[in-house]
């Protein structure tokens, strides 16, 4: 986000809002990031006598020469404050001018960070259009950011202090690469809503780059491990403490439905054999067709017509997922995430086209869907043999 400052101050002489005596009032006219401010100068005089050409107060005004010098005088004390943090290349917002100029903090200067960033959840909770879901990462990945810093203020957002919270959650938490990204991207987004709200004009990701997980960084299961998660599906009692959470995954697995959305999904969601429902992060309507190994996973709940998979909350389907990922020897974190990125890798790598692949993600573009395009080395010696059959002495 390009950091700007004030615009040097105009005078107004407004005439949208007389006074019961038919004057109008001069003020001061601040623009920034397409805001603007406008500060009374506790002046006024009546159109017969206002000087349009000089845009003052007419020489005949019985105290044109004391207004005048008033307008002149805080026109000049607020252009010095400008221009003093322009000499030092230092970005002013319009509250941090108000509190120079006024001589006075207002009151959103004394919100910090984290006040901040929960007055705005509380305003996205009241939005029809935003996902539960996507309010409890905030809360949860804001929490996160409190046990490494229990107090932040907005000058304490600095490069340096990102990139010590990202090892912090790398190497003391173990979060993932995308775990720690999208954390990193929800301070990044509350920055730039304050810096556009004027509280902050503090930008640390100017100078601290979220170094984003390259194509080769997907985490997903091969077939074989995928093989080897249904093969201790089958070995296991309907009570066990891993069987719901496996129906759960080996679904989406086979459906590529994130997390929150096989959460949400009902048996009346189900329409021809296909899934019908609108995803809860891009509020996109999909379809999706079932295969057997899909249905089987709902077979135990049609009759009943409740919930189709109850599914565990995502901190206990991901503390399952490790402990099947050892029992299986799979060593890799596994995680409710997986199974998405499974669907797509293994469905690519077995001739499903990227179109269809991309229709069911519910992706806006292909260039989503290239990321899963991963061939696995079993994919990469099936299409050498065909250049053999062809390349012979």
């Amino acid at each position: 986000m390009k950091q700007t400052s004030i615009n040097l101050p105009k005078v107004i002489y407004r005439t949208d809002q007389p006074k019961k005596d038919g004057s109008n009032s001069f003020y001061l006219q601040l623009h920034h990031n397409k805001v603007k401010k406008f500060i009374s100068l506790k002046v006024s005089c009546t159109k017969d006598f206002y000087d349009e050409k000089n845009n003052r107060i007419k020489k005949s005004h019985p105290f044109s020469e004391q207004y005048n010098l008033i307008i002149e005088t805080q026109l000049f004390k607020a252009s010095k404050i400008i221009l003093d943090a322009r000499i030092k290349d230092e970005p002013i917002t319009i509250n941090q001018f108000l509190e120079k100029y006024l001589g006075k903090a207002s009151d959103n200067n004394k919100m910090n960070f984290y006040s901040f960033v929960e007055s705005e959840i509380e305003v996205e909770k009241k939005r029809a259009n935003k996902a539960p879901l996507t309010i409890k990462k905030y809360t949860y990945q804001l929490n996160k950011l409190k046990e490494f810093r229990s107090k932040l203020e907005f000058n304490d957002i600095t490069p340096s202090f990102l990139a010590d919270f990202e090892e912090h959650m790398r190497v003391t938490l173990g979060n993932e690469k995308g775990g720690s990204n999208n954390t990193l991207k929800m301070i990044r987004k509350f920055v730039y809503v304050a810096i556009k709200k004027d509280l902050t004009s503090n930008n640390a990701f100017k100078d601290f780059q979220i170094k984003e997980d390259s194509t080769g960084d997907i985490k997903f299961l091969t077939l074989v491990e995928f093989q080897k998660i249904k093969e201790y599906y089958k070995t296991l009692l309907s009570g066990h403490k891993h069987h719901l959470t496996l129906k759960s995954f080996i679904f989406s697995c086979c459906t590529g439905l994130r997390y929150g959305d096989g959460k949400k999904f009902k048996l009346n969601d189900i329409n021809s054999n296909c899934i019908l429902i609108k995803t809860q992060k891009t509020k996109k309507a999909v379809s999706i067709p079932l295969i057997p190994l899909a249905k089987e996973m709902l077979n135990y709940d049609l009759d009943a017509g409740l919930p189709n998979l109850k599914t565990p909350c995502v901190q206990t389907c991901n503390t399952a997922l490790k402990e099947i990922a050892a029992v299986c020897k799979i060593d890799k974190p596994i995680t409710t995430h997986y199974a998405r990125h499974t669907f797509g890798c293994i469905a690519l790598n077995n001739g499903i086209s990227r179109e269809t692949v991309q229709a069911i993600y519910g992706h806006s573009t292909s260039k989503q869907t290239d990321h899963y395009a991963i061939l696995n080395n079993d994919t990469k010696v099936a299409e050498m043999e065909k250049l053999a059959a062809v390349m012979t002495l």
